[in-house]
């Protein structure tokens, strides 16, 4: 089972690198696979700007999904996340 990560973003430029690398360092030893899926909602800074360079600089694990502002657009996004079977692991 692969965990997914998922991290909302809002005009948060100054803090994509930072996160990323914080995740990956906490995730070093860890065996299980995992990705990292960042959702741009609609960001008016360089979030998507700093999430594309993620993406396209080394890290498999790193998806990116951008949203503009528009509600239904996130609603039919999410629908097949939430209609398949999960395991909700919680600390």
């Amino acid at each position: 089972m692969k965990l997914s990560l998922i991290v909302p973003c809002y005009n948060e430029a100054e803090n994509v690198l930072l996160f990323e690398q914080a995740v990956i360092k906490a995730f070093a030893d860890f065996k299980q696979d995992y990705e990292i899926v960042y959702i741009d909602d609609g960001s008016k800074d360089a979030t998507l700007h700093n999430l594309k360079k993620l993406y396209k600089a080394q890290n498999c694990h790193t998806k990116v999904i951008s949203f503009s502002t528009e509600t239904s657009e996130r609603k039919q996004a999410f629908m097949p996340v939430f209609s398949t079977q999960t395991e909700t692991i919680s600390a």
